[in-house]
């Protein structure tokens, strides 16, 4: 039997999975962030695509002064 450590095997990439990236009108990738909160005891998550790490920064920075509920998603319909 021959065991596959997956975390080294990932480390040997040069970036992050394929659909973990998203492109912007122009063909810019986008990368998938990973955000975590505390709420009531317990960590929550959710994730963002940014340009880079700067950018998710600044992306969760805007979040914190004007974030609000925009409504509850009922559908989701593939592109």
């Amino acid at each position: 039997m021959t065991v596959i450590d997956l975390g080294r095997e990932r480390a040997k990439r040069e970036g992050p999975d394929e659909d973990c990236i998203s492109y912007d009108d122009q063909g810019v990738p986008l990368y998938t962030f990973a955000l975590h909160y505390e709420m009531d005891g317990k960590t929550w998550a959710a994730d963002i695509p940014a340009y880079s790490w700067e950018d998710a920064e600044n992306r969760v920075n805007a979040m914190k002064q004007s974030l609000t509920v925009a409504g509850r998603i009922s559908a989701i319909i593939p592109a």
